[in-house]
């Protein structure tokens, strides 16, 4: 499921298109970032565990992947590892941000995360304000 979060999908000049892959398994949570990214001119492309991420990742270009680490049939740790290992085969390495979500932000799911190939963890309950402060600066091609 897509959703558009503006009349217009505006081109961002750091990535070729505007979507979000967003993998969660909670509805609340995809409604409340959907909710968060209204407005922001962000199509949202939706994934509810990590199978359908991977798969939805394979078929498209996301500018950036938002990742629950904590789902059933693959958790996002599985799906990210996944995912890194699909772009380096065919995607000359050219890496995708991959935001983390969780609600344990330290210790081993940390670690765990970046050994994955996360690139930023945002710990639940989601802020608004930190989300778009995250995505803000990936698109960017920086670092938050």
């Amino acid at each position: 499921m897509a959703t558009e979060n503006s009349s217009t999908n505006k081109q961002n000049p750091a990535f070729p298109l505007s979507t979000i892959l967003l993998v969660d398994d909670s509805e609340e949570n995809r409604m409340v970032i959907e909710a968060f990214l209204l407005g922001s001119g962000w199509r949202i492309e939706v994934a509810e565990n990590g199978i359908e991420a991977v798969e939805k990742f394979k078929n498209g270009y996301f500018a950036m992947v938002l990742m629950d680490l904590q789902m059933p049939v693959m958790d996002g740790i599985e799906a990210t590892q996944r995912i890194r290992a699909w772009e380096t085969e065919h995607r000359h390495n050219q890496k995708t941000p991959i935001i983390a979500l969780t609600a344990h932000a330290a210790g081993p799911e940390l670690d765990q995360c970046r050994e994955a190939g996360c690139n930023h963890v945002l710990t639940k309950p989601i802020r608004k304000q930190n989300l778009l402060q995250t995505i803000d600066s990936w698109k960017s091609g920086g670092q938050v």
